[in-house]
């Protein structure tokens, strides 16, 4: 599976959204920007697509969606892949929220509540690791 979206590319989607429909505290409907709009949105997203080879616009919307506010009383589960060989869902909802934070497509007061469950790996795993005592903490002296 190739990799098309990037953190640079989520950046650069999310300026071009903002220039082109602004920033999303100013849509007036929940995943379009509405004003009469809608329908250039959704071109955008078909050129966007073909520009970083997705494979349609409605595929683009959905990796944009992951910055979009969830609504009151709903959850959304961003897991890894399964047995961690891939960031799965966790590593597109990081880097979206991230760009549309970067470029003021979505506010802080928008930002989810992240409850965060783990580790992905054991601490007999960090302990393989040349660095492990970089990042283990620190022992008590007491």
């Amino acid at each position: 599976m190739k990799k098309i979206y990037s953190l640079v590319i989520y950046t650069m989607m999310y300026e071009q959204l903002i220039k082109r429909f602004g920033p999303f505290e100013q849509w007036t409907e929940s995943r379009l920007p509405g004003r009469g709009l809608n329908d250039q949105f959704l071109e955008f997203c078909e050129d966007a697509a073909r520009f970083v080879g997705a494979n349609s616009g409605d595929a683009l919307r959905k990796q944009l969606e992951f910055a979009m506010p969830i609504r009151p009383g709903h959850k959304q589960h961003w897991r890894p892949s399964p047995k961690g060989k891939t960031p799965g869902l966790a590593r597109v909802a990081i880097l979206n929220i991230a760009a549309a934070l970067e470029t003021r497509f979505i506010t802080n007061a928008m930002l989810p509540s992240i409850e965060a469950t783990g580790p992905r790996f054991t601490p007999n795993r960090m302990s393989k690791n040349k660095h492990a005592n970089a990042i283990r903490p620190a022992q008590s002296r007491t």
